[in-house]
């Protein structure tokens, strides 16, 4: 048995192109969680033919196909909701988006019951899932088939290539400094030196620590699966200061004590500047498709799984 997982964004990409963009992951246990098929969709939220229909109906039409999820754990059987995830950047075109999506789906959006007019995108997402589910979701053919069930989870969208995102971000004279430091570390420690090992695994730690603080500070910590730690550019990518958890276990240090921070654990996916991205939130579908497979797991076998870094695999 497989569990599906679908990722959803609508965004604007560096060159000023709206998008909408759709990934469905598929998954055969928590190591084993792959991209079967990503879309992305030109929009135009400031025109009166936005295609925001025919954009969105890439994610609908998924949500329409999809049969209840069940998982025989042996006697009993666990019904799995079929996990979203979407969002949109912290600086969008909300009045845009919103008129976007009301205007293309109106079948959804009059009466009492849509959304007020200065909901969010990420509810007026969830209002068009949920009435597209209730509406076109695969009936039922046995009598003791369940119906599908959905789980929706908004965040906000990281976007490490827009400008406006990475102002100001750069590798500072200090992270130079370090890295220099950095660098004899790693080559000590690829000559097998013990103590040279044991200063960059404790600064792994460090380095954690310090994350999940300024996380706290900002209020998210309890909400953050997705960690990006130094930008994919050729700055950050010859920076051993950035560079450095890429080499050995160090990443999986990281991982292992910023979720030991987590007011409530969960698996999280990590990129560093070397690491490929992915489609808008698949890595954090992962995560979310990872933690039932342990669930799963555990409901087997009475054993529990250690959470760490997850991502969305690429065939």
């Amino acid at each position: 048995m497989s569990l599906d997982g679908l990722a959803t964004a609508i965004y604007q990409r560096k060159d000023g192109q709206h998008v909408v963009s759709s990934t469905q992951l598929r998954s055969t246990n928590d190591e084993n969680i792959f991209i079967e098929g990503s879309e992305v969709i030109d929009i135009d939220p400031t025109r009166e033919y936005t295609n925001g229909r025919a954009a969105l109906m890439t994610v609908l039409d998924q949500i329409a196909s999809r049969r209840a999820q069940i998982i025989e754990i042996g006697d009993n059987a666990m019904l799995v909701p079929l996990h979203i995830v979407h969002g949109v950047a912290e600086k969008h075109d909300h009045s845009g988006y919103t008129r976007m999506i009301r205007e293309a789906f109106p079948e959804y959006f009059s009466g009492s019951a849509a959304p007020k007019a200065n909901a969010s995108v990420n509810t007026l997402l969830q209002h068009l899932f949920k009435g597209h589910h209730a509406a076109h979701a695969p009936k039922p053919t046995q009598k003791d088939e369940p119906a599908s069930q959905l789980s929706l989870q908004d965040f906000q969208l990281f976007l490490p290539d827009d400008p406006a995102h990475v102002a100001g971000l750069h590798v500072t004279d200090q992270d130079h400094r370090i890295g220099g430091v950095v660098a004899q570390l790693l080559q000590l420690a690829k000559n097998s030196n013990v103590q040279a090992k044991q200063q960059l695994t404790q600064m792994a730690v460090h380095d954690a620590r310090m994350y999940a603080q300024d996380l706290t500070q900002r209020g998210i910590l309890a909400s953050t699966r997705f960690v990006q730690f130094g930008l994919h550019t050729e700055e950050f990518q010859k920076s051993p200061r950035y560079t450095y958890l890429e080499w050995g276990d160090l990443k999986d240090v990281f991982v292992r004590t910023l979720i030991s921070a987590l007011p409530e654990q969960h698996n999280i996916c990590m990129k560093t500047p070397n690491d490929k991205a992915s489609p808008a939130f698949a890595d954090i579908t992962a995560t979310f498709l990872a933690d039932v497979w342990m669930l799963i797991h555990f409901y087997k076998t009475n054993t529990p799984k250690k959470f760490r870094n997850v991502s969305a695999k690429q065939h």
